[in-house]
């Protein structure tokens, strides 16, 4: 059996910085410019990622999933992931969640009341 233990925020905000880079996004301080100058024309801001590194609790793949979706969501309108953008992708992804976990429940009583 192999026990997984829980990553650093370091070594979160390491991958995120490492995925942000292959999504084409360029990582840049709160303080710089509006326009994304990425590959994509898209940035993230580092105080944006330190927060999902933070927020994550050592599990990359949900930090990873939220900047997947916060990618997808400025792609679609801004072209700047900061801090108001990835907060408001957290709420979007525990509500997602919610709604396969509600699902996921309702079948499973639906299945177990047809066996009577």
């Amino acid at each position: 059996m192999v026990t997984l233990s829980k990553l650093t925020p370091e070594a979160v905000y390491d991958i995120l910085s490492s995925a942000a880079q292959k999504l084409g996004l360029e990582v840049q301080s709160a303080g710089e410019g509006e326009n994304g100058e990425g590959e994509s024309g898209l940035s993230v801001t580092k105080e944006a990622l330190e927060y999902l590194s933070n927020v994550a609790d050592g599990d990359a793949r949900t930090a990873l999933n939220c900047l997947q979706l916060a990618f997808k969501a400025c792609r679609a309108g801004d072209s700047r992931i900061d801090l108001s953008v990835m907060k408001e992708n957290l709420k979007r992804a525990h509500v997602l969640y919610d709604r396969k976990v509600r699902r996921f429940r309702f079948e499973k009583i639906a299945r177990f009341s047809r066996l009577f």
